[in-house]
């Protein structure tokens, strides 16, 4: 046999229903082969760019049905807040279980996704927990922490040069924007650090007499530097 029985009403006999074809269906599996007795798969692989996923199954749905669900092979890693249209019934959110927007990488390039229909958007199923290699850095004196979210935490020791000035470089450049930038010398109480001339790559440090403002060099310092 070739495929699939096609099932007729057609008089006078209609189709003949075999004991294999029986047994087959006793047995079946959802596999989605041109088989009798093999179910059909809701999967595809997605299509679609820029947040927006689109997919064509090959049994067309008649409605978007609650609590069934749908696999696809995602064609690109997301970015942000997703969308998905299902054969043709228009755009529909991808949210995470906690009824949230999804966050960049919550879908990955290649994964194989699980959602479900709630009666209003489609949830993500196969959500994925945040692991320790989704962190990145590297733990030293002069080192950074990046987080899944995007936000880098850097930090770092140095002594300032004899003029109490030091061109401070981040151990890695802030894709976006440095939000803040802490800096404290070491041991004088009667001295503290400023900066100034912040940037994505780092800042230029002066370190002071507390009560004078004179400039004092070669002083050793602390900072930390937030940003993403």
């Amino acid at each position: 046999m070739s495929g699939k029985t096609v099932f007729s009403d057609t008089p006078p006999q209609g189709t003949v229903v075999t004991a294999d074809f029986l047994n087959a269906v006793n047995n079946h599996r959802h596999t989605g082969r041109n088989i009798d007795g093999e179910g059909a798969l809701d999967y595809a692989t997605s299509t679609g760019s820029d947040n927006a996923y689109s997919l064509t199954l090959p049994n067309a749905l008649d409605a978007q049905i609650s609590g069934m669900p749908i696999t696809f092979k995602a064609n690109f890693t997301n970015t942000g807040a997703s969308t998905i249209n299902i054969n043709s019934w228009g755009a529909v959110n991808i949210i995470r279980p906690d009824q949230s927007a999804l966050k960049a990488n919550d879908i990955l390039s290649g994964q194989l996704v699980v959602i479900m229909y709630d009666g209003v958007q489609y949830q993500l199923i196969n959500f994925r927990e945040i692991k320790l290699i989704d962190f990145a850095g590297i733990v030293a004196l002069n080192g950074y922490n990046k987080l899944p979210d995007g936000t880098i935490d850097q930090w770092g020791y140095f002594w300032t040069g004899e003029d109490g000035v030091y061109d401070l470089t981040f151990p890695i450049a802030f894709p976006v924007l440095c939000c803040s930038l802490v800096v404290t010398t070491l041991v004088e109480l009667s001295e503290h650090a400023t900066f100034s001339e912040i940037s994505k790559t780092g800042a230029k440090i002066n370190t002071w007499t507390t009560a004078t403002g004179v400039a004092v060099g070669i002083r050793s310092v602390y900072y930390r530097a937030i940003g993403y």
